[in-house]
């Protein structure tokens, strides 16, 4: 994404729209990045961190602060972690979450 357009979070409510109605990943993200001309990192923007409501819901449900997991195993699913984030980012990208979990709580991994 050369740089930050207005039409992006528009983009977004319109991809979590589709999600939210049924539509798969690959044809809501089709839809929504050619109607919006979303560029390959805007895409990947979109499909690595915008979800149904529901989905949305059941993963923050999972979430869990480790002061009340004392003594407990953790597990750590670290597959994306070194794939996910890109060596050189954009210095003017900031993508605001809608809901984040605390600094302090991670996913419990079923």
């Amino acid at each position: 994404m050369t740089a930050p357009r207005a039409d992006f979070q528009i983009a977004a409510t319109d991809f979590r729209y589709l999600l939210s109605r049924g539509y798969s990943r690959p044809a809501a993200l089709a839809l929504v990045g050619d109607r919006y001309q979303l560029d390959h990192t805007a895409r990947q923007i979109l499909h690595r961190g915008v979800f149904a409501p529901e989905v949305a819901q059941a993963r923050r449900a999972k979430l869990r602060l480790l002061r009340d997991l004392p003594g407990q195993p953790l597990g750590i699913d670290g597959h994306n972690v070194l794939s996910a984030p890109s060596p050189n980012p954009p210095q003017s990208l900031k993508v605001l979450c809608r809901a984040r979990p605390t600094p302090h709580s991670f996913p419990i991994l079923p």
